[in-house]
């Protein structure tokens, strides 16, 4: 865990704060690791109430910095129950693909009704009421704010890279691809739908941490990395995967990194694979004879 010191509404103390954090990164990236800090999640438990994102393009931009060099950021909506969608909120509104825009769940499964959300804007909600947790001076108390929600995400965003199949750590996307996936994995497995919540985030639930990690864990194994059969997808112009020089009598699968079959055909000279209805994420297309198989990574983007 880096603590940085940035707590602001000032343009140029954030620029400072994420700047030591985006340039920590970077290093380590250059470095392949040698030096620098493999930071992968921020959390931004601070705002502007009803915050026009057009009024702090710094601020907002700063986000799709950190997503370049491959860091996503948790950050806290508002502790006021409005829709931020109408009435605003910076960063919770900033129209970068790199945030997640937490809210604050109660024990019993509903927003907290001081708690802002956001069918566009706010992502997720996270247990943030009642908090058991450290305090000043040394202690321990309890406290309530998206401020308790929003660490929460990031954290499982930590937990899920440390736990990650080598398939999706290695699957040759440069970092800010990575944390891109990443986001697309927590919020699309990563959380119980409640009912409550429906219409209130762009999850219309709560954070689930077993299932955020189970989304990341599992995948292909026995990946033949020098033999791809494929190149990153998509074809701007088309919703078709093209396979080609496979005999009759191969069957191509495709897998979510689940291990989940989401398509298969029966192969022959040219064979096309209509992949209009996967959603983005990575892949696993196995083409086997019987006997042996041939497993490759596709990336989808939309």
């Amino acid at each position: 865990v880096m603590a940085v010191r940035g707590s602001s509404t000032e343009e140029a103390v954030l620029i400072k704060s994420y700047g030591y954090v985006y340039d920590q990164r970077l290093i380590y990236n250059r470095s392949e690791g040698d030096s620098g800090a493999y930071v992968v999640a921020t959390n931004s438990s601070f705002g502007v109430n009803y915050g026009d994102p057009a009024d702090y393009p710094i601020w907002c931009g700063l986000y799709d910095s950190l997503g370049s060099v491959g860091i996503l950021s948790a950050v806290a909506g508002p502790n006021l129950g409005i829709n931020i969608d109408v009435e605003g909120d910076v960063p919770g509104s900033c129209p970068s693909k790199y945030t997640l825009s937490v809210t604050n769940s109660r024990d019993n499964d509903t927003r907290n009704s001081g708690a802002g959300y956001g069918l566009v804007n706010c992502d997720i909600a996270a247990p943030g009421t009642d908090i058991y947790s450290t305090v000043g001076n040394s202690g321990y108390g309890t406290k309530t704010g998206t401020s308790m929600a929003t660490p929460q995400v990031a954290g499982a965003i930590g937990l899920m890279y440390s736990s990650a199949h080598t398939n999706i750590l290695n699957s040759n996307l440069n970092p800010a691809g990575l944390a891109s996936n990443m986001r697309f994995y927590l919020l699309n497995y990563g959380f119980d739908a409640i009912a409550s919540m429906d219409g209130e985030s762009v999850t219309g639930g709560r954070l689930n941490l077993f299932k955020a990690v189970s989304s990341v864990v599992t995948g292909i194994d026995d990946v033949e990395k020098d033999k791809s059969l494929l190149q990153i997808y998509p074809n701007p112009a088309s919703d078709v995967l093209m396979l080609s020089g496979f005999s009759k009598g191969v069957t191509i699968e495709i897998y979510s990194v689940l291990g989940e079959l989401m398509l298969t055909k029966r192969a022959n000279s040219t064979t096309q694979l209509d992949v209009s209805k996967l959603d983005s994420g990575i892949y696993f297309v196995v083409a086997s004879n019987g006997e042996t198989a041939q497993t490759s990574r596709v990336v989808i983007t939309r």
